[in-house]
């Protein structure tokens, strides 16, 4: 699938549901958006706001391939700027086979590894003094169950795992020699998502909570929420190494306490972008604006609290799922009544293609 519009800003890696929302978000700013991505089968490419469409190759098993995609993409095009949704590092490490005056608003492969290395970036927010859960130097000293076993790289909770004793996290272990990897106390809690675009002394950050999945993978049912203390630590990450540009944090917060535990830095777009946009911190123009020199404002709108779901295919999902259980707690009962009435960030009456799409497949 190719066509051949004329864009002022190419997404990469962008037919999924974040890919989506930022080309919602730039095309409801009046920009002309591109997208391409390794495959097809992804809800942006049924968009009717993409003014362009490729498939390339892909950035993990082709790097170099992609790379040259994406100049020819963005020369044939006339993109002022490439984006990419995911695997930024990529684009960063080829910033030469760009065409000259392209902007690729993205850090360097250094600071982009600092930060999306778990170890890196928990010895980063240790130094400045930022809380975390009790990190195990060795699986032997584990004494509290269930433990948090995580590698140190992955996406969308792909390489965390909740070991129960120390059978299952040795076997975790044994499998993992030849990467690195993290053990920690697990906190009962929930996790709280800031996200923020810096660019030089802007700074802008919003937060949501992640209501299900209650452990770990991309968040399908969320809450904006109020986080200045969690900002505020993000932003002191970012200033440290004078990072520039869109980057995610996790936190856990505790369930009793109300004590919050860094997690892990994410230098891309998360999950969770849709609950953002909803309540007032339009991430991709942000970043937009800051990258291109137009004038910025740190309170672009006032915050708008809600709960955002993923899809309305995930809703009716985590409803089945809830209701085919022969018992439910009442937090259960609630979480189901509440998907009534809220906001589907992906499921769009304007583009009811690319919404209906996402609903029957997924993606």
């Amino acid at each position: 699938m190719s066509s051949q519009g004329r864009c002022d800003v190419l997404l990469c890696e962008a037919g999924g549901r974040v890919g989506y929302q930022v080309l919602r978000s730039l095309a409801r700013h009046g920009l002309r958006v591109g997208v391409c991505d390794s495959s097809d089968r992804g809800m942006s490419f049924r968009s009717r706001y993409a003014v362009r469409k490729a498939v390339s190759p892909s950035p993990v098993r082709n790097p170099d391939g992609y790379a040259r995609f994406v100049a020819s993409e963005a020369a044939s095009s006339g993109a002022v700027a490439v984006l990419p949704i995911f695997y930024p590092e990529v684009l960063s490490e080829r910033r030469k086979m760009l065409p000259e005056g392209v902007l690729l608003p993205v850090e360097t492969p250094e600071k982009l590894r600092m930060l999306d290395d778990k170890l890196s970036a928990c010895s980063l927010a240790a130094s400045l003094g930022i809380r975390q859960p009790r990190m195990y130097a060795d699986p032997a000293e584990v004494d509290c169950w269930p433990a948090v076993f995580k590698r140190t790289s992955g996406l969308g909770g792909s390489g965390v795992y909740f070991p129960k004793d120390a059978a299952a996290l040795s076997n975790l272990v044994s499998k993992s020699r030849r990467g690195g990897y993290l053990i920690m106390d697990f906190i009962d809690g929930s996790d709280v998502c800031v996200d923020a675009v810096r660019w030089g002394s802007f700074y802008q950050a919003w937060a949501y909570r992640v209501l299900e999945p209650r452990t770990k993978g991309m968040s399908v049912l969320r809450e904006s929420v109020e986080a200045p203390e969690l900002i505020s630590a993000l932003k002191s990450i970012l200033d440290e190494i004078d990072y520039n540009g869109l980057c995610g944090c996790d936190f856990r917060v505790d369930n009793v306490t109300g004590e919050s535990y860094f997690l892990e830095c994410n230098p891309r777009f998360s999950g969770g972008l849709g609950s953002q946009i909803a309540s007032g911190f339009d991430q991709p123009y942000v970043l937009w604006q800051a990258s291109t020199g137009l004038a910025l404002d740190c309170t672009t709108s006032g915050f708008i609290s809600g709960k955002v779901t993923e899809s309305l295919g995930d809703a009716l999902t985590l409803l089945n799922r809830k209701f085919k259980k022969k018992t439910l707690s009442w937090a259960e009962v609630r979480a189901c009544l509440g998907l009534f009435g809220r906001t589907f960030d992906d499921f769009y009456l304007d583009d009811l293609r690319a919404g209906v799409y996402s609903l029957l497949h997924g993606r």
